[in-house]
């Protein structure tokens, strides 16, 4: 009973196929991003405890390594798709499934950080910081307290499922291999261009600013989805 109904809940894979390799990969990025969060050492206890802890700050590679593989599992159908149709740039139900796997964890996970914060230091900043958080403003604006910065990986994952589509519509009529360059290039240069920009004004920024765009701002880190593409 129990599993027929998890089996009506779940939301099928957005490539169509199931690649246990990278179910592999993916489990290795978890694990390096939970001991990232996790994990301390004193690098003054010794030099072992040194070499430690060089490994666990290695963790934050774990973030880049889901990038890449949803730049892979994400476009597999839509390149699948225009292979039979140069017209082809949706796959249907896409919005449903990027929906049903996103928006569920990440409101629960919000209402939760929200109780916690607001029982626990009764500080209306907090309710502020989510309330933004919830309609999707609060990456783009300097955050006043740190209510959960790892959400800023989750608004770079909505800005590609966004725009993979998009891409595909603007490419109808193109081939396979032409589209793909295509979206390539793309990635790989918005990226470049924002943080070439966002380095000659840093004169205008302080430092947790610039390092807030480089990080967090629109588009600035989909160069990782590139290589999956």
């Amino acid at each position: 009973m129990f599993a027929r109904l998890l089996q009506r809940w779940e939301v099928s894979t957005s490539s169509g196929n199931h690649f246990q390799v990278l179910d592999g990969i993916r489990g290795v990025a978890i694990l390096m991003v939970v001991v990232f969060h996790t994990f301390y050492t004193n690098s003054k206890s010794g030099f072992a405890s040194e070499i430690i802890g060089h490994a666990i700050r290695g963790g934050w590679m774990g973030v880049p390594i889901f990038f890449v593989l949803s730049g892979f599992l994400i476009t597999y159908p839509f390149f699948k798709g225009r292979r039979d149709n140069p017209d082809f740039f949706c796959p249907r139900g896409y919005v449903w499934r990027r929906l049903a796997k996103i928006a569920p964890p990440f409101y629960l996970s919000l209402a939760l950080f929200t109780l916690f914060y607001w029982f626990r230091l009764h500080d209306s900043e907090y309710l502020k910081a989510a309330w933004l958080w919830a309609v999707g403003l609060e990456d783009y604006l300097m955050p006043t307290v740190p209510f959960n910065l790892s959400y800023w990986s989750l608004i770079v994952e909505a800005h590609f499922y966004a725009l993979v589509p998009l891409l595909f519509f603007l490419t109808r009529k193109l081939s396979v291999g032409r589209t793909a360059v295509g979206l390539f290039l793309f990635f790989i240069l918005l990226p470049l261009g924002l943080r070439l920009c966002a380095w000659h004004w840093e004169q205008h920024f302080t430092g947790n600013q610039l390092r807030f765009f480089l990080e967090r701002f629109p588009f600035a880190q989909l160069d990782y989805f590139s290589w999956g593409v």
